[in-house]
């Protein structure tokens, strides 16, 4: 079986793989020339651009009296304003990517970190003759690559200021100015033409996080923003002595309501902007909309510099008055964004063997841009405009349509290889008790298999289609499946012996396969569904109770007991995202509903058997009521100390106690993983783990009950050893519809932790703030490991407690081929709804949900795998040993490896 989990693995790493390399891909291409403004004199000669980082739209527009400077701006003739538009993910690096670089950035990005600029691409400040940066480390220093390193000015403030408890986050503006005005004084700031000034004023993200957006902390920032750009402007009119400066305000995105951001709603995707300056016409009648890109274009034509090379942004023509100008900007925007399509059509097309497909409107493309340029020949500038409007947009599509030329027929090769792993996975559900030996006989790693597949996939992907040499795992697991299917179907083990078998011994498996195919097939409905309805996942609960107390012979107050359980943690669900405040009253009630929990079956239990274990878990439910208090005074010292020790010591200290009694170390397990929780709760969440906690464990009751337990009284239960229940079960095989329902709610109970208290379903829905009693200061790869803690809390409580239920080798094989199978049946129902097309937050929901999907199936192999070692490691082994039910951990793992080859 050995051979079957790494396949398993290594398939799953591909198709992890898969969705990144056909909608994550990067839209960075080499273009070779630069397109510029000719014929007429750019209107100005510099651009100042103000960012005031996570400033949202409604909060700008609504709170006039927040900005007085910028409303007088805005009521002059020469001033235009209105909503900018950003895409997901709303994040720092791609917002500043898409002002001034013109593209979207790449969202496998979040991968390689949004600091680094890991690829080169082109930028505004590449084209200018010289330019400053001035603010965020984050924001600025990212720019000042390539050909902008000589000519570019930064300077950044320290790192250490973004502290979310700090009372003056206001200096990381202030500090800007004073920069911008010692430059001013020095006479340093660059002089000329095509001249780019960027000023980062990040006070605005760092309170909202910290403040949130509705507080009173947040809108004085917006006026202090309002006043910096007041004085600067003045500063800067009076350096140069001329009008010829173009002023942009705008931010790079928004903020949900408790402070965070990522996602595709509107708080976070509409930004205000404010454009003034030398040329431009008001616009007093309406609210303009601008997509984020169209600001490189902006600032590209107004300056006269070459637009950057991977720009998809458009010029904004109804922001001037001289509409001849604007014509030939936007015609100059036209013929880059015709170069960048037809780069791409050209690397599509190198090495392919096959006729390539063209883009269907190439030939409106020349009509219209011979149109607009004759149009202009004749000094009718109106109509010229629109017609190279039209041209940018058929331009765009082509780009779009060479850029995603070959997700079709990789879709479909990924698609045809998740179904014959889900074939092959099925049949061994089925066969698993009638031929194990004959499935573990099975070379599923061989040598032989590795080069027929490798030859045959090299001969159509490279051969054939064309593609690279990367792209040969599209065809290499699909062609290796095949002749594992074909070895199962025609080889010793063929499938036909053994249905007859499976016949033989017990005809009734077959009715009963095919009913719980049909269930598997609802399950994987229920589960997708909730990660849009999350009360799905309520009804599911209830439904599962219901579907474990029916038959069991337990009284009718445990079953009622554990209905009422069951019904208490469906009302999670149910309740709104979490996000919206702190509350104090729940963060205080989580960990002591917690002791509360333990010390109920401590005290029905009638003690602990040995008394290190009580020291243990009495230490673990102190320091419970410790967090209880200390989660209100994050910034003291004696709270970080004591948080980043109950992180620590979650992993360690509950190896320390008994592994011979089936509850006492899952006991430890949930106080050591409730203590860091709940330091990083804020809300209702405190109070789901020990509701779940609640649930599992009379759940463990209810189906160890199926082992002829049902006659042990509570206290039994919570006593009972190791070797009673090896005695008693004497490692039989469960039955194959036993097994699915453990498997479905081991699954289940996962997607119940992910989804069920909400601050999971989306990036938005978390709130940094809620890893302050960890760390105050802005650090994004420690907050996020604290988070990732929060998220596998849950994940590795359930996974301890199905380690307690599995116990033969072949009950955990089996349960994890059922949950393969159930996986894998929701990553094709997630990958077939993946979209491109639409708003993108739909785009970007899909894309997550089938991430989502295939990170479970690599954490559920994973968590069981350190739930395996929580559950049975012992330092000082008893009398009693505990095996490990994986054989991964046994000698089979280097008996079987030399199988391979």
């Amino acid at each position: 079986m050995f051979q079957l989990w790494t396949l398993g693995i290594i398939i799953n790493l591909f198709l992890f793989y898969s969705i990144f390399d056909i909608y994550f891909k990067s839209p960075i291409v080499s273009v070779e020339r630069r397109h510029k403004l000719e014929v007429v004199e750019p209107p100005v000669k510099r651009a100042v651009f103000f960012v005031a980082d996570g400033l949202r739209a409604d909060t700008f527009y609504r709170n006039a009296e927040q900005r007085p400077y910028m409303t007088d701006v805005m009521k002059s003739n020469s001033s235009v304003w209105g909503v900018s538009d950003t895409r997901v993910p709303t994040e720092s690096r791609p917002g500043h990517i898409a002002l001034f670089a013109g593209f979207y950035e790449d969202p496998s990005a979040v991968f390689t970190g949004w600091q680094e600029n890991t690829v080169e691409f082109d930028t505004v400040f590449n084209q200018s003759s010289a330019s400053v940066g001035l603010g965020s480390e984050d924001n600025v220093k990212m720019f000042a690559r390539g050909s902008a390193k000589r000519k570019m000015y930064t300077a950044t403030f320290p790192h250490e200021w973004q502290d979310f408890m700090s009372d003056n986050l206001t200096v990381l503006d202030t500090w800007v100015f004073e920069h911008l005005s010692g430059m001013i004084a020095d006479q340093t700031l660059p002089r000329g033409k095509e001249v780019v000034i960027f000023l980062s004023l990040l006070a605005i993200d760092t309170i909202g996080h910290a403040k949130k957006p509705g507080s009173k902390e947040y809108k004085e920032a917006m006026k202090q923003v309002d006043t910096i750009v007041k004085k600067s402007e003045k500063m800067i009119d009076e350096y140069y002595g001329d009008k010829d400066t173009l002023y942009i305000f705008t931010a790079d995105h928004g903020m949900t309501d408790w402070g965070s951001h990522g996602d595709g709603s509107l708080d976070e995707t509409e930004t205000p902007f404010v454009v003034w300056g030398k040329g431009i016409q008001s616009n007093d009648a309406e609210q303009l909309r601008l997509k984020q890109a169209d600001f490189t274009a902006l600032l590209s034509g107004s300056l006269g510099v070459g637009y950057p090379s991977n720009s998809v942004g458009r010029f904004p023509n109804r922001f001037w008055k001289n509409q001849h100008f604007a014509y030939e900007a936007l015609k100059a925007n036209f013929y880059q964004i015709l170069d960048l399509m037809m780069t791409k059509k050209s690397l599509v097309k190198s090495g392919r063997r096959v006729q390539l497909s063209e883009f269907k409107k190439e030939s409106l493309l020349i009509e219209l841009s011979t149109s607009a340029v004759f149009l202009g020949n004749q000094g009718d500038y109106e109509h010229g405009i629109h017609t190279w409007n039209e041209a940018i947009d058929v331009a765009i599509e082509g780009m779009l349509y060479y850029e995603r030329y070959d997700e079709l027929l990789m879709k479909l090769l990924t698609v045809c290889t998740t179904i014959s792993w889900i074939v092959f996975v099925a049949f061994i559900v089925i066969r698993i008790d009638a031929a194990y030996q004959k499935i573990k006989s099975l070379k599923l790693l061989s040598m032989q298999k590795l080069l027929t597949s490798l030859v045959v996939s090299v001969m159509i992907i490279k051969g054939v289609i064309g593609w690279s040499f990367a792209r040969v795992p599209y065809g290499f697991f699909l062609v290796y499946l095949i002749l594992i299917l074909i070895e199962v179907f025609r080889g010793q083990n063929g499938i036909i012996e053994d249905w007859s078998e499976v016949r033989t011994a017990r005809s009734s498996w077959i009715n009963s396969l095919l009913l719980l195919l049909v269930f598997c097939a609802l399950g994987v409905e229920i589960l997708v569904n909730s990660f849009d309805h999350r009360g799905v996942l309520s009804l599911g609960l209830l439904l599962n109770a219901v579907w474990c107390v029916h038959g069991k012979r337990v009284s009718r107050t445990q079953k009622t007991l554990f209905l009422l359980a069951v019904a208490v943690l469906a009302v999670f669900p149910m309740m709104p995202v979490i996000g919206k405040e702190r509350n104090p009253i729940f963060m205080t009630m989580g960990p002591i509903a917690s002791v509360i929990v333990v010390g109920i079956f401590m005290y029905v239990q009638g003690g602990l058997s040995r008394h290190k274990d009580g020291w243990i878990l009495g230490g673990q439910m102190l320091l419970l009521l410790f967090v209880s208090l200390l989660c209100h005074f994050p910034s003291l010292f004696l709270t970080r100390l004591t948080a980043w020790l109950s992180l620590v010591q979650s992993y360690f200290l509950p190896v320390l106690t008994s592994a011979d009694t089936v509850t006492c170390r899952l006991t430890s397990m949930f106080l050591a993983i409730a203590s860091p929780f709940s330091f990083i709760s804020f809300s209702y969440e405190s109070l789901f783990l020990p509701s779940l906690f609640l649930v599992l464990l009379m759940l463990l009751k209810l189906e160890m009950s199926d082992e002829n337990l049902d006659e042990e009284s509570w206290e039994n239960f919570l006593n009972l050893s190791i070797e009673g229940t090896e005695r008693r079960r004497n490692w039989e095989r469960v039955e194959l519809q036993k097994a699915v329902r453990r498997a479905w709610l081991n699954l289940f109970f996962v997607t119940l932790s992910f989804f069920g208290i909400g601050n999971i379903a989306s990036v938005n829905s978390f709130d940094p703030s809620s890893t302050r009693c960890f760390v105050s200061v802005f650090q994004p790869w420690i907050m996020m490991l604290v988070l990732i803690e929060k998220i596998l809390a849950p994940f590795l409580l359930v996974s301890c407690f199905f380690r307690r239920l599995l116990w033969s080798k072949i009950q955990v094989e089996r349960s994890f081929l059922i949950v393969l199978l159930l996986c894998q049946g929701m990553a094709l129902h997630t990958f077939l709804k993946v979209k491109n097309v639409g708003s993108w937050l739909e785009i970007g929901t899909t894309i997550s949900h089938h991430v989502i999907v295939n990170a479970t199936i690599l954490c559920i192999f994973l968590l069981h795998f350190i739930a395996d070692f929580l559950m049975s490691y012992e330092p000082w082994p008893s009398s009693t040993r505990i095996p490990s039910s994986m054989p991964m951990f046994s000698n089979v793992m280097s008996k079987e490896a030399n199988k391979i080859f």
